[in-house]
């Protein structure tokens, strides 16, 4: 992730944005995700979404 989406989401933390956010849930762990924070590529929020291959992120170390 590059400092400065890094430093966007602190900023969302400071100015309240995170605290009115959208949130989507891990299907794993249950993290609860912001679906959008202003100036942050939505992609770098779903982990997932930085892999090349999907389907090898959902087999990595996930036994439910």
């Amino acid at each position: 992730m590059k400092l400065r989406h890094t430093r966007r989401i602190i900023d969302a933390i400071h100015n309240g944005e995170l605290g009115r956010a959208q949130y989507s849930k891990t299907p794993i762990f249950n993290l609860h995700i912001p679906t959008a924070v202003t100036d942050v590529p939505d992609d770098i929020l779903t982990p997932e979404q930085q892999w090349s291959d999907r389907a090898a992120f959902s087999k990595v170390g996930w036994e439910p």
